[in-house]
């Protein structure tokens, strides 16, 4: 979001992510977000109402409240920010917007107060022609994936009863030296015995796949156990998902949102995202259940990589209706904002049976988290997999007398190219920042050459890494990061973290409120990361030990380790 003007004319663009706070707080739309946050809840369980059963609303990624695909949230905050103006005798002059619907509601209700500019990115025709490509990628994809998986992939017999199913996803690029690199369950069977691993198989979901013949040609290498969806399903399956937008009810009428009609803004974000990806894939997967069903294969459990989007409900769907007496744990093994609404489940998925019998998170920090709108459920505690190396010691190799901050990027180059923009305003402001070491450490995913674009041209020095991050952490005083686990495994290691928020937009923040509040700070401009590292770089050794003993209390709560009784508790096998 923009605002521009002087106190004769004041212009909100709501289409862009900067904010002048001269005029508005950095976190204004992040105190309305927190103020809606129910409505919005209350709003989606009254569109789901008399969808039982209706598969095909509940994998889309409205129902499912995917935040990173859906738009629908975002416009209700800008559109609920602008109202607090209006209440507070604020209104700007001229609000503008690329969003039809949302601009449609303002000049109904404050038309006469404000100019309402809609800057169409994209006409109807481009819209039209929008849905239609995107359908006609998932259709390829699909379709592409099936062919393949005919010429390519070696069919495997099913596994006997009993046996353990592992969602997982898979990607090429993890599938090394004919074995699969886990990511999401690092570990688990390490501590079984190997008469229990025998019984467990993965059943992945194929992620980021370009060349699906290589793919599927190094998947028949691998050694690991997997029962995949592609060894049973069948044509009439990859048409039954791939008929999803003509079965879809769209909500139809008026639809209320604190006395206003926002049903043309439902129905846009409905259209901007049906057919996506995500909702083909859960409803191969809710026929990769039905066809197990029918081939009369009987699993002992599933364990579901649990994020809750329009995959998880298409998956778990599947699982509760054609085999209503099996348990299906949801792990989630990762720590998420909670702006990210999918990964908090409501009463009526629980009421639908949408969700797994039982639900695991990786720490007490989390649990009531995950019940915040449907506190009736079973959340348990269980082993923090990705962060099972917090309990390995390391060897501290920071200079004692300097300061080192590292800029830990995450996967998304806008968000980066905040951190590293942010940390330059900030030696701009404060010169004695100049001599403070600063690393960089790229996301994994990032290529060599997008890494070189980000710090092309920068006016400060630094040193790139490509060790592991514990050995970054060893060298650091101070981490910068936004969006991502790593801030909270950080300070886990005692090492502070700068949260880099966005002014005008939600914070993306994984890390509990309730966390001492010297292990990390939320930062929104270059000025307040200045004196964020001049408020570390004053911590004397009395103050480092007080932050370890921090850290140290945070991990109890926030992970549990990964051992043989953590294991077998998350899995049920007791003892």
């Amino acid at each position: 979001m923009i605002v521009v003007g002087f106190e004769s004319y004041m212009k909100l663009d709501l289409r862009r992510d900067n904010w002048p706070v001269d005029q508005l707080k950095p976190d204004a739309t992040e105190k309305i977000a927190w103020q809606i946050r129910g409505a919005y809840i209350e709003l989606i369980t009254t569109l789901g109402q008399h969808r039982r059963g209706d598969v095909d609303w509940w994998v889309t990624s409205l129902a499912s409240r995917n935040t990173y695909i859906c738009p629908l949230y975002l416009r209700l905050c800008k559109l609920m920010l602008v109202f607090d103006l209006h209440e507070k005798g604020r209104l700007p002059d001229e609000v503008v917007t690329d969003s039809t619907a949302l601009a449609g509601i303002l000049k109904q209700h404050l038309g006469g107060a404000l100019k309402v500019t809609l800057v169409r990115n994209k006409g109807m025709f481009a819209k039209s022609l929008d849905y239609c490509s995107r359908y006609a990628a998932a259709f390829y994809h699909a379709t592409f994936q099936y062919l393949c998986s005919l010429m390519w992939l070696k069919k495997r017999k099913l596994p006997a009863d009993g046996a353990i199913l592992v969602d997982i996803f898979i990607s090429s690029d993890n599938m090394i030296e004919n074995k699969i690199d886990d990511r999401y369950y690092p570990g688990m069977t390490e501590v079984l015995e190997e008469s229990q691993r025998k019984n467990f198989f993965y059943t992945p979901t194929h992620y980021k796949v370009k060349n699906y013949p290589a793919h599927f040609r190094k998947l028949n290498r691998c050694r690991d156990r997997f029962l995949l969806k592609e060894d049973v399903l069948t044509l009439a399956d990859y048409l039954y998902a791939l008929m999803h937008p003509l079965r879809l009810r769209r909500p139809a009428g008026k639809v209320g949102f604190f006395g206003i009609d926002i049903g043309n803004l439902v129905r846009e974000a409905l259209s901007e995202t049906i057919s996506n990806s995500g909702s083909i894939e859960g409803l191969l997967r809710y026929r990769f259940a039905r066809r197990l069903k029918k081939l009369d294969f009987r699993p002992g459990k599933i364990i579901e990589w649990f994020e809750n989007q329009e995959v998880d409900h298409g998956a778990i769907a599947g699982w509760r209706k054609f085999f209503p007496e099996l348990e299906v744990v949801g792990y989630q093994g990762f720590l998420s904002s909670p702006h990210y609404f999918s990964s908090i489940p409501i009463e009526q998925e629980q009421e639908y049976q949408l969700l797994p019998t039982r639900i695991v998170v990786i720490g007490e920090n989390s649990v009531d988290s995950v019940k915040e709108f449907a506190p009736n459920l079973e959340v348990k505690t269980g082993p923090a997999f990705r962060f099972s190396s917090l309990w390995n010691e390391i060897e501290i190799t920071r200079d004692r007398e300097g300061f080192n901050i590292l800029a830990a990027l995450p996967i998304h180059f806008r968000e980066s190219s905040k951190i590293i923009d942010m940390l330059a305003g900030a030696i701009k402001i404060n010169r004695g920042l100049s001599s403070v070491i600063i690393f960089v450490k790229p996301h994994p995913t990032w290529k060599a050459v997008d890494v070189r674009r980000l710090l092309s041209g920068r006016e400060f020095e630094y040193e790139l890494l490509s060790s592991s991050f514990d050995d970054a952490l060893a060298v650091s005083d101070l981490i910068i990061s936004a969006a991502s686990s790593v801030c909270a495994y950080a300070i886990a290691r005692a090492v502070p973290c700068v949260v880099v928020g966005t002014p005008g937009s939600l914070l993306e923040n994984s890390i509990h409120k309730d966390v001492d509040s010297r292990l990390w700070k939320i930062c929104y401009l270059a000025e307040e990361l200045a004196d964020a590292v001049e408020y570390y770089t004053a911590y004397g050794p009395e103050q480092k030990d007080e932050l370890r003993i921090a850290a140290e209390a945070f991990r109890a709560v926030q992970f549990e380790p990964v051992n043989r009784k953590s294991v077998y508790d998350f899995i049920g096998f007791g003892g």
